[in-house]
Formats: structure tokens, C-alpha cells, sequence
């Protein structure tokens, strides 16, 4: 009898003690999420007050239209294989009709 409660004393130990471990780490882990968030808050409040008020504009115009065409060479769809038309789900430089 003496030896059963020995081990269910042990187990029971061993299950506080891992229990303990656990919410150490997650406290831990709290302590420091906490940190950073008023770390990142206190920056970016020194960053708005030292150089105060300012309006930016953000917009910006579109860059004109340009009609270069780009070859991306790939010898998958190359068409290498010396077939009159290419059997693939793409177009490729060959499949494109002559301007």
C-alpha cells in the first residue's frame, strides 16, 4: 500500500510541477507580448510629437502606358520538340498570331 501511494504522490508532483512550468512560460510570454505592444506604442508616439502635425499627400500619378513586350524564355514551352503547334495551356511566342 505504502508503495502505491509513493507513486501516485510522485505523479502527482510531477503533474504540479509540469503544471507550474507551463504557466511560467505563458506568463513569460504574456510579459513580453505586453512589452513590445507598449515598446511599438511608446514609438510611435515620440515619432508623431517630434515632428508634429503634418499632412502628406499619398497620391501619385500613374506611370504612362508603355507597350513593350517581355520574352521569358522556358524550354517547357518553347517548343522544342519540333511540333507544328504547341500543346500547352499557355501562349506562347509561336501560338501568337503575326502583327
Amino acid at each position: 500500500m505504502e508503495g502505491a501511494s509513493k507513486v501516485i504522490m510522485s505523479a502527482t508532483l510531477i503533474m504540479v510541477v509540469s503544471l507550474a512550468i507551463v504557466l511560467a512560460l505563458i506568463l513569460v510570454l504574456l510579459a513580453e507580448l505586453f512589452c513590445s505592444l507598449l515598446l511599438r506604442w511608446r514609438r510611435l508616439k515620440n515619432s508623431t510629437s517630434a515632428s508634429g502635425p503634418t499632412v502628406t499627400n499619398t497620391a501619385t500619378p500613374a506611370p504612362a502606358s508603355t507597350n513593350t513586350f517581355f520574352y521569358i524564355s522556358n524550354p517547357v514551352y518553347d517548343n522544342d520538340a519540333g511540333c507544328s503547334k504547341p500543346n500547352t495551356l499557355f501562349e506562347t511566342p509561336n501560338s501568337l498570331p503575326s502583327v
